[in-house]
């Protein structure tokens, strides 16, 4: 007689859910720091790592293509089953699953990133119809929590997207670039109560060495579900309640924010 041996043991996840890589970027560095610093939490987890691209950027494209300048330090394959590629150390350092995805500013001047997305959304349409083309493709819409962005009149806009979605269509993004110390956001805590995931990222700047904020905050997740790939754990995330969620990493002292900030301020003025 044959019998099927089904695993009891849940599946586990590192999320990196907000990296950009941008062409100032030393990406040996970048990478190496994010599988170091995920490896670091959990070595015995499934990396993943989730692209926000924004509207000049395409490295996800452009790594498919063989035409980004990873060294040999490095090999990269796709995964025949789904949308994205596997980043691995030749050394036995660790690999991860990197997932496309856009970062689009709508009219509002709210971030709206799309998960799991490889089409590009223009920058510019309201905040709501950006979610619901998201959802059109297949993405999972992730409303991001940036500095200053969810206050006054474009708070108002936020909350008429939790009103208007709900959290089986919806996350929300907690970044490294809330100050270490900051309560809270009260419209991040409304969405909690609401039943909306919160998923953490670095959120790394366009600044020359950002990249070492790869992997800093993050976020640990835990299925039933043994065969989930890192795509199908991306959208189980939004229909699941059952899929666990906590924080890893922290976030830095708002002194180090605000010198990040000034630099990147510095930075727009020379482009």
């Amino acid at each position: 007689m044959n019998y099927r041996v089904v695993s009891l043991l849940p599946m586990k996840f590192i999320i990196d859910s907000h990296i950009h890589v941008y062409p100032c970027y030393d990406l040996e560095r970048a990478f190496s720091t994010l599988l170091s610093r995920m490896d670091g939490v959990a070595p015995d987890a499934v990396n993943v790592a989730c692209l926000t691209e924004r509207y000049d950027c395409d490295f996800f494209d452009e790594l498919s293509a063989d035409s980004t300048p990873l060294d040999d330090r490095f090999s990269v394959r796709d995964d025949p089953n789904e949308t994205c590629l596997w980043i691995q150390r030749k050394d036995g350092g660790g690999s991860v699953a990197l997932l496309p995805g856009r970062q689009v500013v709508s009219s509002e001047n709210i971030e709206v990133i799309a998960l799991a997305h490889r089409q590009r959304i223009a920058d510019g349409l309201p905040a709501a119809q950006i979610v619901e083309t998201v959802l059109k493709n297949d993405g999972v819409p992730m409303l991001s929590w940036s500095p200053g962005k969810w206050w006054f009149g474009r708070g108002n806009v936020v909350t008429s997207l939790l009103d208007r979605f709900s959290p089986a269509h919806m996350v929300i993004g907690d970044t490294g670039l809330r100050p270490l110390g900051w309560g809270t956001p009260w419209l991040m805590r409304k969405a909690r109560n609401r039943g909306f995931r919160v998923l953490a990222g670095s959120d790394p700047l366009p600044v020359i060495g950002e990249e070492r904020y790869f992997g800093t905050y993050m976020t640990a997740a835990e299925t039933a579900t043994a065969s989930a790939s890192p795509t199908a754990l991306i959208h189980s995330i939004v229909r699941d309640s059952s899929v666990s969620l906590s924080v890893r990493g922290s976030r830095p002292m708002p002194f180090a924010i605000a010198q990040r900030l000034r630099k990147n301020s510095a930075a727009k003025t020379q482009r």
